[in-house]
């Protein structure tokens, strides 16, 4: 029984191959973004340096390296999604919280101290009015939920948001909610 172990990793491997045959490059690519944010994995890269197979692996078949770089600080993210407003941004915040930062800053839940904290270290605009306002809209939009009073975690949402919306490529447009002017604008017909 001291195969064990290997057949099973063997397995894995093949299961996994075999799952991503059908997906193109970037579909790929969030598979294991995902993957290894799931299991805290580091990608086994240097930065400015593309995954390449480890010696004696597996290869994917019609598969390139992926060049993307993750990251590894606030502002860096925030550079790299280029968020438009401040729910945008708060939204930025708790995905970096939860899924980025280093594992003394991590944690699941944002406050407004982070709204503050953060959007300075990313030199992102504070938000007008309150501070608490960008987690409460984020909330309205649906990509943050609240825990506690004062306390917001990421959804599904907004972790798409993040991971596949923002900073997606000039020639994906994201689309607009038009502002309460327009929407009266239209109704009246003009």
């Amino acid at each position: 029984m001291a195969d064990a172990p290997s057949d099973q990793e063997l397995a894995a491997i093949q299961a996994i191959i075999s799952a991503l045959n059908t997906l193109d490059r970037e579909a790929r690519g969030r598979v294991f973004e995902y993957v290894f944010n799931r299991f805290g994995i580091s990608a086994p890269v240097s930065p400015g340096t593309s995954i390449t197979p480890w010696p004696g692996s597996l290869s994917l078949e019609g598969s390139a390296p992926s060049t993307s770089q993750t990251p590894t600080d606030i502002r860096s993210l925030r550079e790299q999604k280029q968020p438009r407003n401040a729910v945008e941004m708060a939204t930025l915040v708790a995905y970096y919280l939860s899924e980025l930062a280093p594992p003394s800053e991590k944690r699941p839940a944002i406050t407004t101290d982070d709204i503050e904290r953060y959007f300075k270290q990313a030199r992102f605009p504070l938000p007008g009015g309150k501070p608490n306002d960008a987690l409460t809209n984020a909330k309205t939009a649906g990509y943050l939920e609240q825990q506690e009073r004062g306390n917001y975690r990421l959804t599904p949402v907004g972790y798409n948001l993040v991971a596949h919306v923002l900073g997606a490529s000039k020639t994906t447009k994201r689309a607009r909610r038009p502002t309460p002017k327009k929407k009266a604008k239209r109704r009246a017909g003009r």
